[in-house]
């Protein structure tokens, strides 16, 4: 993880009001391409018709609808220029299209939610200290998952019920920053692998969060976690 931003999970204190710039996260507004870095006083020109939504690394999402000539940003910004920095080249490197609806046409196997675990899809995902909720996606039929922590051996079974999308993280399986997960349902000889990055501390701001997750390779929970904060 990079210092700047280890540094901001672990103290996670009330964001202190300096000044840095937020990162454009949904424009049609010509010359705010989305992944900029406008100061938070900076003056900017929204014709009618047209929208930005902006994110300070305080956390405060901000939308500037058309016709609007005024201080992007205005109070209430601030926040460490790192965040900004973090956001705004992960999206820019991405093309800095239009994120809304960006992410949307992942299998049905990929959950379109920041917050959880998707039992059916390996990859590596971001989950706070308490653990995220593990996600199956809509079923009619009930399904037993068996999960075990490579390096321990540890093992736990989850129950998803008729209907149910969500449980809840077994409490047999430890949660390891950096560990991985083998996870299969009942009866099958085919797992999904999960590796884990669990946050050190508390994440509040939305903004620090997905600079975390942008540093530990969270890509699509970040994604998604921008599409969330633009309003998608």
């Amino acid at each position: 993880m990079k210092t700047a931003v280890l540094a901001l999970v672990v103290s996670l204190l009330p964001s202190l009001a300096l000044a840095a710039p937020a990162v454009v996260i949904k424009s049609t507004v010509s010359g705010l391409a989305v992944g900029a870095m406008v100061e938070e006083d900076q003056v900017i020109d929204v014709p009618a018709g047209a929208a930005v939504t902006l994110v300070t690394p305080a956390g405060k999402t901000v939308t500037r609808s058309g016709p609007f000539n005024g201080a992007a940003i205005g109070t209430g910004g601030g926040g460490d220029a790192s965040v900004a920095r973090t956001i705004s080249g992960f999206l820019s490197k991405k093309g800095g299209e239009t994120r809304v609806g960006a992410v949307r046409a992942a299998a049905s196997r990929t959950a379109d939610d920041p917050d959880v675990i998707p039992v059916a899809a390996s990859g590596r995902y971001c989950a706070p200290q308490g653990g995220s909720p593990l996600w199956r996606g809509a079923s009619d039929t009930e399904e037993t998952y068996t999960l075990r922590e490579v390096a321990s051996g540890s093992q736990g079974e989850v129950a998803f019920a008729r209907g149910a999308e969500t449980v809840a993280w077994p409490a047999a399986v430890p949660l390891r920053d950096g560990g991985t997960y083998l996870v299969r349902v009942k009866g099958s000889v085919r797992s999904s692998r999960i590796v884990l990055a669990v946050a050190p501390g508390p994440v509040d701001n939305p903004a620090v969060r997905v600079a975390w997750m942008i540093d530990q390779g969270c890509t699509r929970q970040a994604d998604l976690l921008i599409e969330r904060l633009a309003g998608g």
